[in-house]
């Protein structure tokens, strides 16, 4: 009965907004001063997200992963810190779009493409145009540009990637 208390009119006492709350994950927007943004975003087990940016770029998380992204004047930053993210990055070429992940550095030159942390390695998949992979935090003078073809694996020095746990 929608009338009891504790009863939110679904006939689960309560326990359905309860749930839904619970379930819930935050998205942060924080404006901070100089014009620049900063988000986080994340899913639990089972959720996916898509999310339009800012810039007008398109987020695609993946299940059990987690992204923090700064934007300001001059660049445009995504750390991804757990699982997968898909890009579809719009065109500004006076802000580059960088994503760190792991131990390397991806450089979108205006592509849609995809970064996965695997175990201690990044792997970079590229679905269309250009990407520029190196180690992370700087790239050196030469980077690889990466197109769409077989996806290019980044790891720790001295592990190769079909190295999986110390097997070679």
């Amino acid at each position: 009965m929608a009338g009891r208390r504790g009863d939110d009119g679904r006939g689960c006492g309560g326990k359905c907004r309860l749930l839904s709350l619970w379930n819930a994950k935050p998205i942060v927007q924080v404006s901070a001063p100089g014009g620049t943004t900063a988000l986080h975003f994340e899913t639990r087990h089972g959720e996916q997200l898509s999310r339009r940016l800012p810039d007008n770029s398109v987020l695609h998380l993946n299940t059990d992963s987690a992204v923090s992204i700064r934007f300001g004047e001059t660049e445009r930053l995504v750390t991804l810190t757990s699982g997968q993210a898909d890009f579809e990055v719009a065109h500004d070429t006076n802000r580059p779009f960088r994503v760190f992940a792991g131990s390397a550095e991806v450089v979108a030159l205006g592509t849609k493409f995809d970064v996965r942390l695997e175990g201690d390695a990044t792997v970079v998949t590229v679905v269309e145009g250009r990407v520029a992979v190196g180690p992370s935090p700087l790239l050196k003078k030469t980077r690889p540009a990466l197109g769409p073809e077989p996806p290019a694996t980044i790891c720790p020095v001295g592990r190769r990637p079909a190295d999986k746990g110390g097997r070679g």
